[in-house]
C-alpha cells in the first residue's frame, strides 16, 4: 500500500477535484476493490453517461480513428463512440465520462494512441465535446493482473490516485448497499478476510469486496443447508469459503429474533465468540426505530467489546439512529471505543 492510498469512497472526492481542474485521474489498485464502481457512482452523482472502454481490447485505430480521404486530403475519422463537439447530449444527461478501464493492460501502441485523448481531449484530430470527462483505471503492474507499467510519458499526463481496501469504510458501504448481514458479521470476526488478495496465490480466486458481493447474492435468503460451499469457494477461494461456511453454521444456532424481542432480558447468550459475532450482525440487521429498545436491552447483557461492535454497526447501517433515546442512553460508557478510529472513519 502506498503512503497516500485511499478508500474508493474518498477517491470520489479526489476524482471530482480532478474533473474541476480538467486533469485526467488514473485510479490504480488491486483487482476487485471497487475502482469501476467508484467511476459509475461519480457518473450517477453528476448525471453523466459512462462510456466504458476496455483498453485491453482496443486497437490503436479505435482511438485514433480510421484514415479517410476527402477532396484529395486524408484525415482520421473517429468512431461514433466518442462524443465530439457537435454531438448532442444524451437524453436527460449533462455529459459523459469517457472511462478508459484496464489502461495498464493495453498494448504499448494503444497506450501511445491514448495520449491525445487523455491530455488534449482530442480523437482523430477532432476535439471531444466540452462536457466529456476522461477517467482512467487499472490494476497494479505488481498484481499479476495482465498489467504493465504505463511508462513515464503517460504518467506525466494523468493524476494517479492509488485505491486500497480499508475495513471501516468498506463495511459501512456494505451496510448501505444491503450486503447479507452474515457476511458483515463474519468480516467483523475475521477482518483480514475482507481482502485476501496475494499476487502469488495458487487458488482459483480470492476474497475481495467484489467477490464478497457475489457471495452475498449466492446466500441471500437461504438457510445454511441450502448454501453451496462449492459456489462460495468459486468466488472466495477454498480457505475463506470453508471458514465462512463454518460461520454460517454458527449463525443457524443463534437464538431466534422473536425470542429476543419477546424476552430480551432472559433469552440465552451464546458462549462462543464466533457465535456472538454472528448474533450481533443478526441484531444489527433487525435494528430500526421500532425495535432498538428491546434489542439494546439484550445487547447490554453482552461483553462490552460486543456492545461496541453492535453500536458501531448500527451507526454504519443508519446514522440517524444515533439520535434515538435508547442509543444515547446506553452509549456514553462506550463512546471512547466507538470513535477510537477517527482516522479510518475520515477515509470513508
Amino acid at each position: 500500500m502506498g503512503m497516500f492510498a485511499i478508500s474508493p469512497k474518498q477517491a470520489k472526492t479526489e476524482i471530482i477535484e480532478c474533473m474541476k481542474a480538467g486533469i485526467t485521474p488514473f485510479l490504480i489498485g488491486s483487482p476487485g476493490i471497487g475502482k469501476s464502481e467508484c467511476v459509475y457512482q461519480v457518473g450517477d452523482n453528476y448525471n453523466l453517461e459512462v462510456i466504458d472502454l476496455r483498453m485491453s481490447q482496443m486497437a490503436p485505430e479505435d482511438l485514433m480513428g480510421l484514415p479517410m480521404r476527402k477532396e484529395n486530403k486524408a484525415f482520421f475519422a473517429p468512431f461514433n463512440i466518442f462524443p465530439l463537439e457537435d454531438t448532442p447530449l444524451p437524453p436527460g444527461k449533462k455529459g459523459w465520462i469517457l472511462f478508459l478501464d484496464e489502461l495498464p493492460s493495453a498494448s504499448p501502441s494503444v497506450l501511445a494512441a491514448s495520449y491525445k485523448i487523455i491530455l488534449d481531449k482530442m480523437v482523430g484530430g477532432q476535439k471531444l465535446h466540452p462536457n466529456v470527462v476522461v477517467i482512467a483505471a487499472g490494476n497494479k503492474s505488481t498484481d499479476k493482473a495482465i498489467a504493465r507499467n504505463i511508462g513515464t510519458a503517460l504518467q506525466s499526463r494523468v493524476c494517479t490516485i492509488e485505491i486500497d481496501v480499508f475495513n471501516e469504510p468498506t463495511l459501512k458501504h456494505f451496510h448501505e448497499i444491503g450486503t447479507d448481514p452474515r457476511i458483515i458479521g463474519f468480516l467483523e470476526f475475521q477482518p483480514s478476510k475482507l481482502h485476501s488478495f496475494d499476487p502469488n496465490h495458487n487458488d482459483h480466486t480470492f476474497a475481495c469486496p467484489r467477490t464478497w458481493q457475489f457471495a452475498s447474492k449466492l446466500i441471500r435468503g437461504k438457510e445454511y443447508k441450502d448454501i453451496s460451499i462449492v459456489l462460495l469457494a468459486g468466488v472466495l477461494s477454498d480457505g475463506v469459503a470453508e471458514e465462512f461456511y463454518t460461520f454460517l453454521q454458527e449463525y443457524e444456532r443463534l437464538p431466534k429474533y422473536t425470542q429476543i424481542k419477546e424476552s430480551p432480558e432472559t433469552t440465552h447468550i451464546p458462549a462462543e465468540g464466533s457465535t456472538k459475532y454472528a448474533l450481533v450482525s443478526m441484531l444489527v440487521d433487525y435494528t430500526n426505530e421500532e425495535t432498538i429498545t428491546n434489542i439494546v436491552k439484550y445487547i447490554k447483557r453482552l461483553p462490552p467489546d460486543f456492545q461496541v461492535i453492535y453500536f458501531r454497526n448500527v451507526i454504519r447501517k443508519d446514522p440517524a439512529l444515533k439520535q434515538h433515546e435508547d442509543f444515547q442512553k446506553n452509549i456514553l460508557d462506550l463512546t471512547r471505543f466507538i470513535y477510537d478510529d477517527d482516522d479510518t472513519s475520515a477515509a470513508a
